[in-house]
């Protein structure tokens, strides 16, 4: 509708299958919705036989064969067994939402405020779904294994020295994606576009002015 953009779950599933998308982790999206998601897609070529998860908000073109989760993470994951028969894992994590760093350095409030409030919260969810569920020895972890989300938080590799005056002149380690760089983990988006400054990290917001969303 008007105020949630336009197309509504159609739309999710036309953006899906436009980007020829493997897996999918969808965010504030339920169970039901999720199915919804999944049997539009299967009329689609490629997606006939897409599966979901609806307990990790997970939509994949190839079989899911596990899911993976546990009461009060932030976070669930599922596994994949790829045309190559190769299994993959794929977790999906969506961290809490205030209070927002960036929010919290632009009203002046200071980087230790930010930071006591990261740890506090984004930081303790991550190292929670680390190590119940990504690092679980039960849940293959030597497996090739994806991370995705709304995690609420910047990255550290998008508040460097070179773009500080992109981000209030402000160069800051960002506890959770400093946390998952150290368990192994490369930032996609960084490898393809390695240069903050000239391609800045924006996922927010959707529009502006506030509640302003584009209508195409």
């Amino acid at each position: 509708n008007a105020q949630n953009g336009f197309g509504g779950v159609q739309r999710v599933a036309d953006v899906i299958a436009a980007a020829n998308a493997d897996i999918v982790g969808l965010q504030e999206c339920s169970a039901a919705t999720t199915n919804q998601i999944l049997l539009l897609l299967r009329q689609m070529p490629g997606y006939a036989s897409a599966q979901a998860s609806g307990a990790a908000g997970v939509v994949s073109r190839y079989p899911i064969t596990a899911t993976y989760t546990s009461g009060g993470l932030y976070g669930y994951g599922v596994k994949v067994t790829l045309p190559s028969h190769e299994e993959v894992r794929f977790f999906n994590s969506h961290l809490t939402a205030y209070p927002y760093g960036p929010y919290t350095i632009r009203d002046g409030l200071g980087v230790a405020q930010a930071l006591s409030d990261e740890l506090a919260t984004r930081h303790a969810e991550m190292s929670a779904v680390m190590n119940q569920l990504v690092d679980n020895p039960f849940n293959q972890p030597y497996l090739a294994t994806y991370l995705v989300g709304d995690h609420n938080t910047p990255s550290h590799l998008d508040w460097t020295a070179a773009n500080a005056a992109q981000n209030f002149g402000i160069t800051f380690l960002w506890p959770v994606s400093v946390l998952i760089e150290n368990r192994g983990f490369r930032d996609l988006f960084r490898d393809v576009h390695s240069d903050p400054v000239v391609t800045r990290g924006l996922t927010w917001s959707p529009g502006y002015p506030k509640n302003t969303l584009a209508s195409n």
